[in-house]
């Protein structure tokens, strides 16, 4: 055996040297990825997570998610999670979509004086999924006054719907994390033009580049343009 690879027997009594690409290992590193990707399919903490680079850990998780091996990988663990808490992908995504598509007007009704007001006695068990809290406030109104009466304030907060639908399409691959565009190479040129003691004019050509940063590329007379 060789760090290259493997040394196996061929049918015909040859030694083989059978390469391997140590790229397309699951290194510790990358398997540490794969763990936190699983959690919440978010890549960019998934690497920050696995110790890269917080600062390109954008860019870092969109090139391992391209990665064969890391694809099977996640996509292995996925169905091995599924299948040991009995829940089909169907399922999640059925419950992602209750969430999303999720509105509030299946939860209010209009009275007579064009006041909305909360009524939840006809909405679905699917629908009840996508509430994530129901308040109740009681108080009195005109109290001590002829007109004093209990008013009960409902307030209804419905699951995030964005974070939903950003789960649901990562789920049916319509999200992938793009890595960062590099920014576009500029550079200009200043001229400056200077008056000596001697009432000479002269000028000062000054380059502004990205890459190189400011630099002064030459002096001349101004009069001579």
């Amino acid at each position: 055996m060789s760090a290259a690879g493997t040394v196996r027997q061929s049918s015909k009594g040859r030694a083989i040297k059978a390469f391997r690409d140590p790229d397309a290992e699951l290194t510790d590193q990358r398997l540490r990825f794969i763990d936190e990707y699983i959690i919440d399919m978010n890549g960019t903490r998934a690497a920050k997570a696995a110790g890269y680079s917080p600062t390109s850990a954008h860019m870092i998780a969109s090139q391992l998610l391209a990665r064969p091996e890391i694809q099977k990988e996640v996509r292995r663990r996925q169905l091995e999670l599924a299948a040991r808490c009995d829940v089909r992908l169907q399922e999640v995504i059925a419950e992602l979509m209750a969430l999303g598509f999720s509105n509030m007007g299946d939860y209010i009704r209009v009275n007579g004086d064009g006041l909305p007001y909360v009524d939840l006695s006809e909405i679905t068990r699917r629908q009840s999924a996508a509430i994530k809290e129901v308040t109740v406030d009681s108080y009195v109104e005109n109290k001590g006054t002829e007109e004093e009466r209990e008013v009960k304030r409902v307030k209804l907060t419905l699951h995030d719907k964005r974070a939903a639908l950003v789960d649901l399409g990562k789920h049916l691959g319509g999200f992938k994390e793009q890595p960062p565009q590099t920014p576009q190479s500029m550079e200009f040129t200043i001229k400056v033009g200077h008056v000596s003691p001697d009432g000479s004019h002269t000028a000062t050509q000054i380059s502004v580049s990205p890459a190189l940063g400011v630099s002064e590329t030459g002096r001349g007379d101004l009069s001579a343009d």
